[in-house]
Formats: structure tokens, C-alpha cells, sequence
């Protein structure tokens, strides 16, 4: 719109989904399933999924964006919780804006922007929690004072859904100075939290903890034979509280890279380059310590790369190119092998990086 000043990505998507269920019972003679219940919708959606963007540029170099969207990936499979419910859909909804600087006739570029991007259904193993629920029911001293207790175990599956959200901003600048020297660099902030988590499960193990102490109380006997369970409960309702920082996540990343061609001389025809790509502490664990959360952070990871290529031509049709990459320059290794604890939160950490990657690769044109 009016020569470029205003540009607008407008879209909307329709998706109808469903999963069907059917039970059976297994034939003893044949060993086939026999599907005797009616079929079942399971996850059922009907949703529009919007996105809006654009730019605007006010004047030349500075060039204004924002986007927006929402998003639904259909699972492979249809998990459930330990309760048998379906977990949860995967939706997403995401905003991004910020601000683009373009200067020196296209050879500088900077671009600056922060992103909010929250996503609801990402499935996770509930399998410590859900053993433990099950091992109460069906512990032998318990039991022997009430068979039916063996009764309400949980016939489910080990997962829950849990909801991410994602703030951060990036940076990046893009120089191409002179013809034969470029470089490009990024910065990254991201704070990845979980949100609300195990909502169905943890309701039940909060409805259930009260009767499961109250056992452990009563009986001497029953309270030594589940008292890891009711701690592992008790570890688990830790674990799901909101705020608590998204495993393997780096805060900040840092990516340079530059190269030069040479145009003349003897050395016309070579290219040559290196850079670096820095990953702050990843967040190893994270739990709610008396009221807190508490994180635990790995080591800082830093690796080098270098590149040269070498362009060459037999003939006006017959053209090549030669060009060897190494990754993990300086071939740290970084094996470490710890146990952190913090405020009562103990970690055994086993990291091993990728070694030093050597590529050599040709190029033929006729």
C-alpha cells in the first residue's frame, strides 16, 4: 500500500479434527482383539487459526514489523493421562514485533525483535508419579487390611500436557562492507517457564494425599511400606508448580561469523572464514524449594569454527570449487561428570559435545 510504505500477511486456517477410539477385548482361542464398544471421538477440534502481520516503513532505512499467530498440530497418537483422559491438543500462539535498520545502500543491516509465544498440550511422562499412585493402591500391607484398595488403581497411560511460554528478544546485524568482506552476527535472550501443568493429576493426587497419610498414619506397618511413595508424591506436586524454568534451555546465545574473499592477487579465488557460537548455562533442573524456584545451571559451551574454499576454473564451461569445514575448532570436548546440590536440589549431570568435524566437499559446473 501507498509504494511500499505498508505491507500486510493476512491468513486463516480451518482445521476439524478428531481421533476415534475403540475397545476391545482380546479372544483367549485366537488371540485377536474382539472391538465389541462403539467408536469414540476423542480431541475433538474445530478451530480458526489467524495470522496477521505486517511492516511499515516510515521512511527508508527504518522498517517497522509485528506478526502474530495461532497454530494446532495434530498428534501422532492419543496419549492419556493416568485417569485414561485424552491429554491435551498442541496449540500454539505467538507474537513477534520489532524494528529494522538498513543503512550504506543495503551493505549494513540490524534488526531487533522480541518475541511472547505460549503452547499448550506439550506432552510429558507423569510415570514417577503414576507408579507411585499405583503402589499404594496395591502395597501388600495395605492390603491385608482391605483387599479393595487394589481395586482403584489406575488403569492409564503416563502422560499430562503441560502449557510452555517463551519470552525473549534476538538481535542481529548483517554487514557487507566492502565486496569481499562480510559478517553476521546474532544475539538471543529467551526465558523458557512452564505454565500450567498435570492439572487432571495433580487434582487427583491432591484429593487423594489426605487419605493416603491418614492410612500411613493408622498402621505403623502400611506407613513404613509407603512412605517412598507418599515422598515421590510429594516430589511430583514439587515438580508441577508453574514458574519452574524449561529443562535444556540457554538464555543466552551469541553467533558471529565472517568471511573474506579474495578478488585479486595470487590469492584470487580463496575464501576464507571462521566464527564462534557461544550457549550460556543451560538449565539442567528446576523445582519449587519452599516456595522458591530453585534452578540448576550446566556449564557455558563455546565453539569455534573455521572454513576456506578456493574457486577455480579449467575452461569458460568447466568451473570447481574446493572447500574444507571444521567444526569444534579447538576440539573441546567438555566431558564433565557432576552432582550439584543446591537448597536441597541434588543433580548427577553427565554432558559430552560433539568433537572436532572435518568436511572436505567439491563442486563441479560444466
Amino acid at each position: 500500500y501507498w509504494g511500499g510504505f505498508l505491507r500486510t500477511n493476512l491468513g486463516l486456517r480451518h482445521d476439524d479434527y478428531a481421533n476415534t477410539i475403540q475397545s476391545g477385548v482380546r479372544d483367549a482361542a485366537s488371540g485377536l482383539l474382539n472391538f465389541t464398544d462403539p467408536r469414540r471421538s476423542v480431541n475433538s477440534l474445530k478451530q480458526y487459526s489467524p495470522t496477521l502481520g505486517g511492516t511499515l516503513t516510515p521512511w527508508q532505512p527504518l522498517t517497522v514489523f509485528y506478526n502474530y499467530a495461532k497454530t494446532f498440530r495434530a498428534p501422532g497418537t492419543t496419549g492419556t493421562n493416568p485417569l485414561g483422559e485424552s491429554t491435551t491438543l498442541r496449540l500454539g500462539e505467538g507474537r513477534e514485533g520489532g524494528v529494522r535498520v538498513e543503512l550504506l545502500e543495503g551493505r549494513f543491516y540490524l534488526t531487533a525483535s522480541a518475541y511472547d509465544i505460549t503452547q499448550t498440550g506439550q506432552n510429558h511422562s507423569v510415570a514417577g508419579v503414576f507408579n507411585a499412585m499405583n503402589g499404594i493402591w496395591t502395597d501388600p500391607a495395605l492390603n491385608t487390611l482391605n483387599p479393595t484398595y487394589a481395586s482403584r488403581a489406575l488403569t492409564g497411560g503416563t502422560n499430562e500436557s503441560q502449557t510452555l511460554n517463551a519470552t525473549g528478544y534476538e538481535i542481529e546485524v548483517q554487514a557487507n562492507l566492502t565486496p569481499a568482506w562480510t559478517l553476521t552476527a546474532g544475539y538471543g535472550n529467551n526465558i523458557n517457564r512452564v505454565g500450567e501443568q498435570d492439572v487432571s493429576t495433580l487434582r487427583y493426587v491432591n484429593a487423594n494425599l489426605p487419605e493416603w497419610e491418614r492410612l500411613a498414619a493408622a498402621n505403623a506397618a502400611v506407613g513404613a511400606s509407603i512412605a517412598a511413595e507418599i515422598a515421590a508424591i510429594y516430589d511430583f506436586i514439587r515438580d508441577a508448580a508453574p514458574g519452574l524454568v524449561r529443562g535444556r534451555s540457554n538464555r543466552d546465545t551469541v553467533n558471529l561469523f565472517t568471511r573474506y574473499a579474495f578478488r585479486s592477487g595470487k590469492l584470487r579465488g580463496l575464501t576464507v572464514g571462521g566464527g564462534m557460537n557461544y550457549r550460556s548455562p543451560a538449565a539442567l533442573n528446576s523445582q519449587m524449594i519452599n516456595g522458591n524456584v530453585v534452578t540448576i545451571w550446566g556449564s557455558i559451551i563455546t565453539e569455534y569454527e573455521a572454513m576456506a574454499a578456493y574457486n577455480f576454473r579449467y575452461s569458460p564451461k568447466l568451473r570447481g570449487r574446493v572447500q574444507l569445514n571444521v567444526r569444534n575448532l579447538l576440539d573441546d570436548h567438555a566431558i564433565e561428570v557432576r552432582r550439584h546440590k543446591t537448597d536441597g536440589l541434588t543433580l548427577d549431570r553427565f554432558v559430552f559435545t560433539e568433537p572436532r568435524e572435518i568436511t572436505l566437499s567439491t563442486t563441479l559446473r560444466f
